[in-house]
């Protein structure tokens, strides 16, 4: 029996990877999630529960999770001392998946959280006697803008950077490089554009995929820039936490991990196939080198700017060593298909996020 503390389990992620390491481990599991109190923290981590898998009871695993009020962007989280000092007593592994996720704050509010709080995370594993390992989640839209193959190690390719989310967990990655030089066992997972459920195609975050096609529903669009050979590699967040908490066990070094599906979904496929289940008029899709964002209105320029890197997006992700890991134990990703994106855009239009 191993204990755990998880970061981020009120996110899309966390919440699927604490499902999977209840559901296929012994494990005891601390969680740090922000709240008033510990039990307005307990009471989030339920909700959530409830909200993705209402037809599992989380009661029967409430003996093995002890929730504690706490702030990854504090030092020690926030926790007090006696707290402190029991918990990291009793830690073998680490899972930080919090992270802010919003691509239009200003880079100091998302380096905040998405840097310092990592960096708040590792000095917390430092104090750790028993830890083993550190799993870190980070995006493999750390290629920011770089063009061609991206490989599993690759980082720094003197890439720029989409939006402040993508620059900011660049910079995370830098910091946990430099722990793993310390001989500082952290591995590295690399998610693609993580969305709703496979099956059940529910989602807590629409900040992401699915923004630039409740943009275009609303019309405020007539032309976006299109890269016609863009190719955009999507994964349900419970197929991505089950990669991740697989790739956890198999795993003993500090490894870096794409976790991408084989599939990719071309961009213009995407755009045709969103406006054709919403119903709208697609907005006419232009050379990127003839569209000028600058003649856009203010408010139209700051929904559509941190969304071109994806309608233009030239690296490919190679996934070779978490692929040949997971195919090992017969893990094997899902369809990314019709039916698939039917299932996203259901949702989206049954919420009414997109109407």
């Amino acid at each position: 029996m191993q204990t755990i503390l998880l970061t981020g389990a009120t996110g899309l992620l966390g919440i699927h990877l604490l499902k999977e390491i209840l559901t296929n481990s012994d494990s005891y599991v601390h969680l740090i999630v922000r709240g008033k109190d510990d039990d307005q923290a307990r009471a989030r981590v339920i909700a959530n529960w409830e909200q993705f898998f209402g037809e599992v009871d989380i009661y029967p695993f409430l003996n093995r999770i002890n929730v504690v009020k706490g702030d990854q962007t504090l030092v020690d989280f926030g926790i007090d001392a006696q707290s402190l000092k029991l918990i990291t007593k009793s830690i073998d592994e680490i899972f930080h998946s919090a992270a802010l996720t919003e691509f239009r704050e200003p880079l100091e509010v998302v380096r905040n959280v998405n840097v310092i709080g990592t960096g708040n995370v590792l000095c917390f594993a430092e104090k750790c006697s028993k830890l083993k390992k550190v799993h870190y989640i980070s995006t493999a839209f750390v290629a920011g803008d770089y063009k061609g193959g991206f490989y599993e190690n690759d980082l720094e390719r003197k890439q720029g950077f989409n939006n402040t989310y993508e620059q900011s967990k660049y910079e995370a990655e830098l910091l946990v490089r430099r722990y793993q030089k310390l001989n500082f066992n952290v591995i590295v997972y690399r998610p693609g554009i993580v969305v709703g459920q496979y099956g059940n195609r529910l989602t807590n975050n629409f900040r992401m995929f699915y923004q630039p096609f409740r943009s275009m529903a609303q019309g405020l669009f007539d032309a976006i820039p299109i890269y016609p050979h863009t190719i955009l590699n999507l994964i349900a967040c419970d197929t991505a936490a089950k990669a991740i908490f697989l790739l956890s066990v198999l795993t003993k070094q500090h490894d870096v991990f794409h976790i991408v599906s084989p599939q990719s979904v071309p961009i213009m496929h995407l755009m045709r196939f969103a406006g054709q289940f919403f119903k709208y008029k697609e907005p006419e899709y232009l050379d990127p080198n003839k569209f000028d964002i600058n003649g856009l209105t203010p408010v139209r320029r700051k929904i559509l700017e941190p969304y071109v890197g994806y309608f233009t997006f030239k690296a490919i992700f190679d996934c070779t060593s978490a692929y040949n890991q997971l195919i090992s134990r017969g893990f094997k990703y899902p369809e990314i298909n019709d039916d698939f994106l039917s299932r996203q855009f259901n949702y989206c239009r049954e919420c009414g996020y997109i109407k």
